[in-house]
C-alpha cells in the first residue's frame, strides 16, 4: 500500500528534504557544539539545582517531623508526669483511707473490675476501702498511651502489702481523662499475678 500524500507534511518540509521541525533541532545542536556546549552545561546546572532543592525539602521535611516529634515526646512527659503524681495522690489517699482525696481523682461515672473479679460502679466508699486495705505498695513500668488529647490508657504494676503481711502483685489498666485542667480516672481493671 502506498504512502497518501499529505499536504502539510509535504508543505513542512525543506529544500534539503528535512522536515522543518527537524531542521530547527538540528541547527539548535549544531549551534551548541559550535559555541562550547552552553546547553549540556544548563541542563547539568538545572539538575544540580534540581537535586540541591530536593536535598534541602527533605532535610526540612526531616526537621518539621523532629520537632514534632520532640513536642509530642514533651508533651507525653507532661502528661505522663501529671497523671502519675494524680495516681500515687489515689494510692495514697486509698492506703490513709481517706475519702476525700481519693474521690478528688476519680471520676463521677468510675468504673472498675477488681482482682476479686467483682464490677463495681460509682466512686469507692469509705467501706470499700476498709474491706480491701493496703499497708504499702509500690507501682512500676508506668506507661501511659494517648487516645486523645485529653484521654489515655495507662498501665502499671502495683506490689501490694497489707496489714497482715500479704504481699500481692497485681497487673492495672487504667482509662483517663482530662477536665477542666485536672487528669480523672475514669475505669481501673486489675489483675492478680502468681
Amino acid at each position: 500500500m502506498g504512502m497518501k500524500w499529505n499536504p502539510v507534511f509535504v508543505a513542512s518540509r525543506t529544500p534539503d528534504g528535512l522536515p522543518a521541525r527537524l531542521r530547527e533541532v538540528r541547527r539548535s545542536r549544531i549551534a551548541y557544539y559550535r559555541y562550547g556546549g552552553g546547553y549540556r552545561r544548563m541542563r547539568r546546572l538545572g539538575i544540580a539545582v534540581l537535586a540541591v532543592g530536593g536535598l534541602l525539602a527533605i532535610a526540612n521535611q526531616r526537621t518539621k517531623g523532629t520537632e514534632m516529634q520532640t513536642t509530642q515526646n514533651v508533651a507525653l512527659q507532661e502528661r505522663t508526669e501529671a497523671i502519675h503524681a494524680r495516681l500515687v495522690t489515689q494510692w495514697e489517699a486509698w492506703k490513709n483511707k481517706d475519702a476525700a482525696s481519693n474521690d478528688a481523682v476519680i471520676a463521677d461515672d468510675f468504673s472498675s473490675i477488681s482482682a476479686d473479679g467483682l464490677r463495681r460502679a460509682g466512686k469507692p466508699t469509705l467501706q470499700q476501702m476498709a474491706e480491701q486495705p493496703i499497708s504499702g505498695y509500690k507501682l512500676s513500668e508506668f506507661r501511659v498511651l494517648p487516645v486523645r488529647a485529653d484521654a489515655a490508657l495507662i498501665t502499671y504494676f502495683a506490689d501490694i502489702k497489707t496489714p497482715d503481711n500479704l504481699e500481692h502483685h497485681m497487673a492495672v489498666g487504667e482509662y483517663w481523662e482530662k477536665h477542666n485542667g485536672q487528669w480523672f480516672i475514669h475505669g481501673f481493671s486489675g489483675t492478680l499475678m502468681k
